[in-house]
């Protein structure tokens, strides 16, 4: 849903790998823009011992920016209507039909990773009273 390739080829999108650190998530922004490495931009962020064993029992279909290993699934950038955010995770129904909504606080890293996926239109707008019914009431 949320790709379309760039003039250098690359499939535009956002992507987190499956299986990473024991506390960690690793995302990668696949885009043009070119801010912390060649494909995009790549970034680390703190995640519940759920989410992390969560990602781990699901299928990498999706292959690396940096090799041609297949380690990540789909991720989107999510806005609310409140402008508060989440991420939404492609994979098993967890906590949403299409995987796992988690939601996010601001932090630095947070921010970036917001900031660079809204100049690689990555960031998808959703009314957060359905995403919250669609995601039976929960928000991490």
């Amino acid at each position: 849903m949320n790709e379309q390739s760039n003039g250098n080829g690359i499939m535009e999108r956002m992507q987190v790998r499956t299986k990473h650190t024991e506390h960690q998530m690793h995302i990668q922004i696949l885009g043009s823009i070119n801010v912390n490495r060649d494909y995009g931009y790549a970034s680390e962020l703190r995640a519940p011992p759920a989410v992390i064993d969560w990602l781990a029992d699901q299928p990498a279909v999706l292959k690396s920016a940096a090799s041609d290993a297949n380690y990540y699934i789909l991720m989107d950038a999510v806005e609310f209507d409140d402008n508060t955010h989440a991420l939404l995770i492609h994979g098993e129904p967890m906590n949403h039909e299409k995987g796992l909504l988690l939601g996010v606080h601001a932090s630095p890293t947070v921010t970036q990773v917001f900031d660079y996926a809204k100049q690689a239109d990555k960031v998808i707008k959703m009314d957060k009273a359905d995403a919250m019914a669609t995601a039976g009431g929960e928000e991490e």
